[in-house]
């Protein structure tokens, strides 16, 4: 297995999935019929708590050992998952994309 550190190519990814949870997360809450305010509001908080689970900054202990789990976000760059790409940072920090990325969501037709 081979990493790239790549910081441009990684924070692409990282936005493009944050994007793509913003639009799943939508469009089930959009098919049960919810108000537009109450899927708005849902998505957003729905996609922050998931987009910090996944970037670990949200802290999160497995309950039988007490051992904290610490997610490291990569992508792959080939179908064989033998390169991946990775960034220099600590961790991930696509949270920081979720309500900026859900304003748009809720701007576009």
């Amino acid at each position: 297995m081979e990493l790239c550190t790549n910081d441009v190519e990684f924070d692409k990814r990282q936005r493009t999935l944050t994007g793509a949870i913003i639009r799943f997360i939508k469009d089930d809450l959009e098919a049960v019929g919810l108000s537009k305010e109450q899927v708005r509001e849902l998505t957003a908080n729905i996609a922050f708590r998931v987009a910090s689970i996944l970037d670990g900054s949200q802290i999160i202990y497995q309950r039988s050992s007490g051992q904290r789990l610490q997610p490291v976000v990569m992508f792959a760059d080939d179908p064989d998952h033998k390169k991946l790409v990775t960034h220099k940072g600590v961790h991930s920090f696509m949270h920081e994309y979720v309500h900026a990325f859900a304003d748009v969501a809720f701007k576009q037709p």
